[in-house]
């Protein structure tokens, strides 16, 4: 209830790749996600702090290599970045105008109740990924998250069995969830510097910190 109260307040910030391309150079698409990724973090520098949350999707993969270049992002001054790219060969065509076209980012503020959290896990199998996850969740229960699965972690092969992952969530976590195929993902594998990531999951977690904790 918290995490959609925050959600209400602040509103999204919504960049147009297209539009910003048409007025801003003709030398290609790498200007205008550089030239998003800009905007973008003078958008969270006016609002974001290190305990805020803020979940980021795109459709062009490239913005999460500019978005994670920008040193105040990858430094986790402007909050706890966590997302990825959409996708629209992964999702059937159901991306529509974000593929390719845009970025969405929505700041979700810490309170006295709650601050955010981002995990990148990367273990294979299922008793590593569970230990993982629990070893990144120390001292943190969440309420809410985001889950960006990288595409090449879903076929079965990769974990041995199917719903290995989803499992691990639902016992560990214990919280509504949403997510989505990443084709890129964008978090902090380290729990240090954010930026562009590969095959990994990266949650972004809302919750409450009871003591030490790693995310």
């Amino acid at each position: 209830a918290a995490a959609a109260r925050a959600a209400a307040a602040a509103a999204p910030l919504l960049l147009d790749a297209v539009r910003r391309e048409e007025a801003a150079s003709k030398k290609g698409f790498k200007r205008s996600d550089a030239c998003q990724a800009a905007f973008a973090e003078a958008w969270l520098r006016a609002r974001a702090a290190p305990q805020d949350l803020v979940l980021v999707l795109y459709g062009d993969a490239a913005f999460g290599d500019a978005l994670g270049a920008r040193g105040d992002v990858r430094t986790g001054r402007l909050g706890r970045v966590c997302g990825g790219a959409v996708d629209d060969d992964l999702v059937g065509g159901t991306a529509g105008g974000l593929v390719d076209a845009a970025a969405v980012l929505i700041h979700l503020p810490a309170s006295v109740e709650s601050r955010g959290a981002a995990l990148a896990l990367q273990a294979q199998g299922a008793e590593g990924y569970e230990e993982e996850l629990v070893a990144r969740l120390r001292g943190f229960r969440p309420d809410f998250g985001l889950v960006a699965t990288c595409f090449g972690r879903a076929p079965e092969d990769f974990h041995g069995e199917s719903g290995v992952e989803a499992r691990a969530h639902a016992r560990r976590l214990q919280c509504p969830l949403v997510g989505f195929l990443a084709g890129g993902e964008f978090g902090a594998a380290g729990g240090s510097e954010f930026g562009a990531l590969g095959f990994t999951t990266c949650l972004g977690l809302r919750g409450v910190a009871l003591g030490f904790t790693t995310c």
